[in-house]
């Protein structure tokens, strides 16, 4: 579970009045919030003070650890930092700074290392692309420069100054800003052009030679591709190398449409191939049901827990525009192999799928169409010559292939 450690300077206090809580007079601090600390200078206990203006971090970390012994925890150090001066002016009217982000930042991390030395710390849990360049315009940008860069070097000096790594993951939020028909991707919208830009929007998470229409490569990008995973990977090299790269919040809209599925289901491919290390899908509207049925493609494609491998092997295809493609073997049974094939175009697509270092003469195959939200059964393929397969891939699909002797 990913466990968000406030950070911001103050914690609620209470639930009610309702209302905003600047209506409680001037004192609203005071009467309405705790003040908010990383460390307490008493002992740990399972009985905290409910009357002590301060609510401690560590304390947290020691009542989930002592509450779910067992359970696997990450903590992400708040959220969007960037943001805070909007979204929680309440309690930081202020823009946050670069300075005052990494000095909160080290000060928690420290504070879940102190009760957790092996508990993943993720940070700073970055909204977006202005996020990543300059902490939304922050007081001291033009001082420090792009503000991952100065992050991961600043968190890298901590590490060595504290003898232990304090943040392990580069934490990010990514909504794409990528537009179609005159409207942002993460909308409900499908019209053509809409869910034309929704499919192939995940390939500004990898190719350079893609460049979507969006304010990011108009205006920062001179006019070249994202290729946000390469790009964050090469600062992670070069700042602080060994940070693992987390998407702790992501949607491409239309969740309830094949589109949505589709763009899910590359993404859900795209994290694994690149070595994402942990990524959480963010409902943003409607019942979701494609983007968990594109979630099933990979985890439960037959309905009884048939999973992609744990293994990527290397898949590629010959129309990156159209298609994408993935596939797996497994630890367990390393003979076996699930492809994940991705048609985005609107008509059916013929594929011919050449295995190389397996053996079969037979696959299933499980879809996921318009026609339903979740994968279901589709008619066998038999091999043309041995480990070659010619396939009708349907019009804006998803196809789990599994080949068999």
């Amino acid at each position: 579970m990913l466990i968000t450690i406030p950070i911001a300077g103050y914690v609620s206090a209470d639930r009610d009045p309702p209302g905003p809580v600047m209506n409680s007079g001037r004192d609203y601090l005071q009467t309405r919030f705790k003040i908010d600390r990383p460390l307490d200078p008493n002992a740990l206990t399972l009985t905290p003070d409910l009357s002590s203006k301060y609510v401690y971090q560590d304390q947290f970390v020691h009542f989930l650890r002592k509450k779910a012994p067992g359970a696997q925890l990450m903590f992400s150090l708040d959220n969007e930092p960037e943001l805070w001066d909007s979204t929680h002016k309440e309690i930081h009217p202020q823009p946050a700074t670069y300075t005052e982000v990494l000095a909160k930042d080290v000060a928690y991390a420290k504070a879940v290392k102190e009760v957790d030395p092996t508990a993943p710390v993720t940070g700073p849990v970055s909204y977006g692309w202005d996020g990543y360049l300059s902490l939304q315009n922050a007081p001291d940008s033009a001082e420090y420069g792009n503000f991952l860069d100065w992050w991961m070097r600043q968190v890298s000096a901590a590490d060595a100054k504290a003898g232990a790594k304090l943040i392990n993951d580069l934490d990010l939020h990514w909504y794409p800003e990528a537009t179609g028909d005159g409207h942002r991707i993460i909308d409900a919208g499908v019209s053509p052009g809409e869910a034309a830009a929704r499919e192939q929007a995940p390939r500004s998470l990898w190719d350079a030679s893609y460049v979507e229409k969006s304010w990011i490569t108009q205006w920062t990008t001179d006019g070249k591709g994202i290729d946000l995973i390469p790009r964050l990977q090469a600062e992670i090299a070069a700042n602080n190398p060994g940070m693992n790269l987390d998407f702790s919040e992501w949607d491409y809209g239309a969740t309830d449409d094949i589109s949505g599925g589709i763009a899910t289901a590359d993404v859900l491919g795209v994290f694994g191939r690149y070595g994402v290390h942990a990524a959480d899908f963010w409902e943003m509207s409607g019942s979701n049901a494609y983007a968990y049925g594109a979630f099933a493609v990979f985890r439960n494609y037959d309905g009884h827990g048939a999973a992609f491998g744990d293994t990527e092997v290397q898949a590629s295809t010959t129309d990156n525009l159209t298609t994408s493609v993935y596939a797996s073997t497994d630890a367990a049974s390393p003979s076996r192999v699930v492809i994940v094939a991705i048609n985005k175009s609107r008509g059916p697509t013929m594929a011919t799928i050449e295995l190389k270092g397996a053996v079969a003469t037979h696959a299933s195959v499980y879809t996921l169409t318009n026609a339903a939200p979740r994968p279901r059964p589709g008619s066998g393929l038999t091999a043309s010559v041995p480990n070659q397969f010619s396939y009708l891939m349907p019009a804006q699909s998803v196809s789990v292939i599994v080949p068999r002797r």
